[in-house]
């Protein structure tokens, strides 16, 4: 399935319910957590009914997480695909309060993904997000802090993000990942719009800002993906295709472009008639 979704060979419609049969019966934790995170990362997000199929991949997941053997490995895969699928910020804000579904413990980790989701859906503050860290601060919370910060729906978020992206604020190589990941959300285009054509106008720059594995990194995580246009796509090849920029830089472009030129014709070939 996966590699039909790659080619734009696999209906979504038909896609989403093998997920739903698979979510239902899959007993092996490590594959469901593999199938949440493509489902989030690749499926949904060209799914021309997306906000649909969210809906119910978020109901099944969940009611995978509250049958599933408590404190198991396949209930936290469960649960954690609840929450990167939930659209209600009140159901999100419960379970940050206490205990998650069929007595799902609250660590870190999901505490993180909780707020993560509330800042995708402009629902938490800057200083709550500021508090969070406070309470409980760490390496991996710190990057999980920006990444939300970075994904909340708001111009001065984008602004603050794309600072770090032109090394005119310090983040660490980890934390700049997660900054470009948070940057571009489905269904934010409209705030990212125009960072699109700064991206490429930067791409000279950046070798004088980031250097060694995090330059190919900040090209890679920064990329403006969720601009499914083939006017983008052309850019992506005309800049990777420009000898006078950095071999990293170039390289990293090859690859972004054969990916939006996939997505690209995966929504082209199976999106709504208007």
């Amino acid at each position: 399935m996966r590699s039909g979704w790659h080619d734009a060979d696999i209906d979504p419609a038909a896609a989403t319910e093998l997920a739903l049969t698979t979510i239902r019966t899959e007993q092996v934790d490590y594959a469901l957590r593999s199938l949440v995170i493509w489902l989030g990362s690749r499926m949904l997000p060209l799914h021309p009914a997306r906000d649909d199929a969210a809906a119910r991949l978020h109901s099944v997941l969940l009611d995978r997480a509250e049958s599933a053997e408590s404190g198991s490995g396949l209930q936290l895969a469960a649960f954690q695909g609840a929450v990167a699928t939930a659209s209600e910020p009140v159901l999100l804000r419960q379970w940050l309060a206490g205990d998650g579904p069929g007595g799902v413990a609250l660590d870190s980790d999901l505490r993180w993904r909780l707020l993560v989701r509330l800042a995708k859906l402009g629902a938490v503050s800057v200083d709550e997000l500021d508090d969070q860290l406070a309470l409980s601060p760490g390496i991996q919370a710190s990057v999980d802090h920006v990444r939300a910060l970075a994904a909340r729906p708001a111009p001065e978020a984008k602004a603050w993000a794309w600072r770090r992206f032109l090394g005119e604020a310090s983040a660490s190589n980890y934390e700049l990942e997660a900054i470009g990941q948070g940057l571009w959300q489905t269904g934010q285009e409209h705030l990212t719009h125009g960072y699109v054509e700064r991206y490429f106008d930067a791409l000279h720059l950046l070798p004088g800002v980031h250097q060694g594995w995090v330059l190919g990194d900040v090209v890679t995580e920064f990329f403006p993906r969720t601009a499914l246009a083939p006017e983008v796509l052309d850019r992506a090849r005309h800049h990777a295709a420009d000898s006078s920029l950095d071999a990293t830089v170039r390289r990293r472009l090859v690859d972004a472009a054969d990916l939006l030129a996939r997505n690209i014709k995966v929504v082209q070939r199976w999106s709504r008639p208007s």
